[in-house]
């Protein structure tokens, strides 16, 4: 039978004579969206993640944690009912290492990856998740672990032009939402993303021996820089 089960504000059904959740963490996904909730005595706290090789990343790590499938209105009903203060474990917490690909609460677009429907699905806090949309739109980025102008990102979550992060800078100052002022701070300031620049420069174009060139022009050369700080 179908017994209803309280996870902070949400009841989900499950299918059981007694509900019984001896696990801290637990893990709800839908498609390409998983929600993390850990209970720690009385309270609980949820994380939201939008992107489908960082979810099979944690779930291959987070063996020991049930996963229970759950249709997307459910999973939107739990994210409805999220409240987390995601900057102190943004700061703070050592072992959650995938913290930094969280999709901010009240967004669909602030994180890596989205969790929204179609382009003009937007979250509780529009005019933040605005700007989120409109970086992730950026013409110019390098996708984790590809190399792209001569440059690797390493990391786990893409790289974009200067020029676009300058614009989410700008963006997110201009909001009068205070989530604007949380992810700008979570994104320059806590996470320092970086950002690249591409500039047509004097290089070496033909390589001889000993270090010497033997044929010089012009090409385009790209290089890492760090953001201003929020």
């Amino acid at each position: 039978m179908f017994i209803a089960c309280n996870i902070g504000e949400f009841m989900y059904m499950c299918m059981a004579m007694i509900c019984v959740v001896t696990a801290e963490t637990m893990f709800y996904r839908s498609g390409d969206i998983l929600v993390e909730t850990v209970r720690s005595g009385s309270t609980e706290q949820c994380y939201v993640y939008g992107h489908s090789d960082i979810i099979e990343r944690i779930l291959e790590e987070e063996t020991s944690s049930p996963v229970i499938p759950i249709t997307r209105e459910e999973i939107l009903s739990i994210i409805n009912s999220c409240t987390t203060d995601i900057i102190a474990p943004l700061k703070f917490s050592t072992t959650k290492r995938y913290k930094r690909q969280l999709i901010y609460p009240g967004t669909k677009w602030c994180g890596a990856g989205n969790i929204s429907s179609n382009y003009s699905d937007l979250g509780e806090h529009a005019e933040t998740d605005s700007c989120c949309r409109e970086h992730d739109y950026c013409p110019d980025y390098i996708l984790p672990f590809n190399t792209k102008h001569g440059l690797t990102n390493y990391g786990l979550i893409s790289k974009s032009h200067c020029d676009c992060d300058n614009t989410f800078y700008n963006c997110l100052k201009a909001t009068t939402e205070k989530a604007g002022s949380e992810v700008g701070y979570l994104f320059f300031n806590i996470l320092e993303m970086q950002c690249f620049t591409v500039i047509d420069a004097e290089t070496c174009l033909k390589k001889g021996w000993w270090f010497t060139c033997n044929k010089r022009g012009r090409a385009k050369r790209a290089r890492f820089s760090s953001n201003k700080r929020f």
